[in-house]
């Protein structure tokens, strides 16, 4: 007779994300793909990046939502989370 382990996800077959005690709306951003670069979120989502704070204003008036955006600089290591 053959068994299976008593693994955790046998245990709990829909565990919820690391991610799942945040605040609603926290972002949670990748550095390797991020890193360095500034972001405009909207309501949770990432609407824009750019290597630039200036190159980042201008795509966030060429998309028109440039009173419903927060800036922020990912940085080049380690994690963020707001």
């Amino acid at each position: 007779m053959v068994t299976k382990a008593n693994s955790p996800r046998a245990r709990n077959p829909n565990p919820k994300p690391a991610h799942a005690n945040l605040p609603p709306g926290a972002v949670v951003l990748d550095v390797k793909k991020y890193g360095g670069r500034w972001i405009a979120t909207r309501r949770g989502k990432v609407m824009a990046v750019a290597d630039s704070y200036k190159e980042l204003d201008k795509k966030v008036v060429d998309l028109r939502i440039e009173t419903e955006v927060i800036f922020t600089q990912v940085p080049k290591s380690g994690a963020l989370v707001y």
